[in-house]
């Protein structure tokens, strides 16, 4: 992580009491930036008990933690979006000599069509 912060988190926009379809809150209160990769909290309160509750994706299924200080939540998703972060710049990138591959391969297409 460098000094200028590739680390973000922005609070929740919009009217509080705007309630979703199923009666819980409209969207998260809080979203953690790393990079392009963003982990949302929500806080979900019940019997007077306030739990914010961190949502990613890893290998095709949703995972769902839940915290009791928004504190704790917010280094949790930190550390989830950093990981989530190198994970997408090694399934994303391509290397030269692969893009070289490519435009020839789309060059031998257009030829034959």
């Amino acid at each position: 992580m460098n000094a200028a912060g590739d680390k973000l988190v922005t609070n929740g926009k919009g009217n509080p009491n705007d309630r979703s379809p199923k009666g819980g809150k409209a969207g998260p209160i809080a979203t953690v930036k790393f990079g392009s990769a963003s982990v949302p909290i929500y806080l979900s309160e019940s019997k007077g008990r306030k739990r914010y509750f961190i949502a990613h994706y890893r290998d095709g299924k949703r995972i769902r933690k839940a915290f009791a200080d928004l504190a704790a939540a917010k280094k949790e998703a930190q550390f989830v979006a950093q990981r989530i972060q190198s994970g997408m710049q090694h399934v994303t990138d391509i290397k030269p000599h692969e893009r070289d591959n490519y435009v020839a391969a789309m060059r031998l297409l257009e030829k034959s069509s």
